[in-house]
């Protein structure tokens, strides 16, 4: 995803109070359980607004849509993002103020080889890029990323927004604890619940609407899988019926059980290999039109899995029958026939 999501917890607090968010950063920095902390105004799953804006060497008409986060000075870090160039704000360069950070889609968009030490023109003023983010899913990961501008947060100002703590691996218990504790201390007039990311990402409505999807097309799956083997079983009792008398004549003649199963099976792995070479590419069809920016990228051992599984139930279910039918007395069904 571009970012740590297993070990967050964030709590979107309103409140009137203003400050600096450091004092508070610092006293979570104290318990061995917390690995580091931020503030913002959004945070990832959780999409800011934006504008339109120009660029360094935009046309006089062109306009790019960006979206427009506000953070603390240890946004990047506490969320575990990666910088790509240039560098991270920090405290001590009191100007970041006036500057900003962007994501690799930004400079893309921007036509911008080496984006640091370019503008970015706002209504109001001009802007220098300072980092570049590398670029991660700040939403569901079906759409296209989108340009980001990160603004670095005033120390005056008001402490209401997102905060996200993250916690060290095996103490989100003791992290919540002591998180609440600290916050309460600190907001004792506002209230607010610590809740962990991964429910933003779990409860996203596409990621929740691809798991049922998923779920029924798994059902399907299993249900298809079932009704084919028990036609398939049909067809191979209805098949070595009708075969009895000459798998009789063909043992009295000499034909060996391997030969025999070789013979009768044949047919059926025939059909078999048609039917894969109308399932590939269908398979395949259907994973390119399905919706989503970024997919997984199909692999050419999953077709192969797939067809083993295949083959297997074909032969399990094939074999039963066609044993049957060559360990048969072939002097009791030539008798019978």
């Amino acid at each position: 995803m571009g970012f740590e999501s297993g070990k967050l917890l964030f709590a979107n607090i309103v409140t009137n109070k203003k400050g600096s968010f450091d004092p508070l950063r610092e006293r979570l920095l104290q318990h061995p359980e917390i690995e580091d902390a931020c503030f913002s105004d959004y945070i990832p799953f959780i999409l800011p607004g934006g504008n339109d804006m120009q660029w360094e060497g935009s046309q006089p008409d062109e306009k790019v849509f960006v979206r427009i986060s506000n953070i603390s000075h240890d946004f990047v870090p506490a969320f575990g993002m990666k910088m790509a160039e240039g560098r991270n704000f920090s405290r001590e360069y009191p100007s970041d103020i006036d500057k900003c950070l962007i994501n690799e889609t930004a400079a893309r968009v921007f036509r911008w080889k080496d984006p640091v030490g370019k503008h970015i023109h706002t209504q109001k003023r001009d802007i220098e890029v300072i980092g570049v983010i590398k670029d991660y899913f700040p939403y569901a990961v079906h759409n296209p990323i989108e340009p980001h501008m990160y603004r670095l947060l005033p120390d005056s100002a008001r402490l209401d927004g997102v905060y996200t703590v993250r916690f060290r691996t095996g103490n989100r218990k003791e992290a919540m604890q002591l998180v609440t504790r600290e916050f309460e201390s600190y907001f004792p007039d506002d209230a607010f619940g610590f809740n962990d990311f991964q429910s933003l990402v779990i409860n996203e409505n596409s990621a929740r609407a691809w798991k049922y999807f998923r779920n029924i097309c798994v059902f399907f799956a299993a249900i298809s899988i079932i009704i084919s083997s028990i036609g398939l079983f049909g067809l191979i009792m209805f098949y070595t019926k009708r075969k009895m008398k000459e798998i009789g004549i063909r043992k009295v003649l000499g034909f060996s059980f391997r030969n025999l199963y070789f013979n009768m099976s044949s047919g059926f792995m025939k059909l078999l290999l048609i039917s894969l070479v109308i399932a590939w590419p269908a398979a395949y069809f259907t994973y390119k039109i399905l919706p989503g920016t970024y997919k997984y990228g199909v692999q050419v051992w999953e077709f192969i899995l797939a067809t083993l599984i295949i083959f297997v139930v074909a032969v399990v279910t094939i074999s039963y029958q066609i044993i049957r039918a060559a360990l048969s007395n072939p002097v009791d069904v030539l008798k019978d026939e």
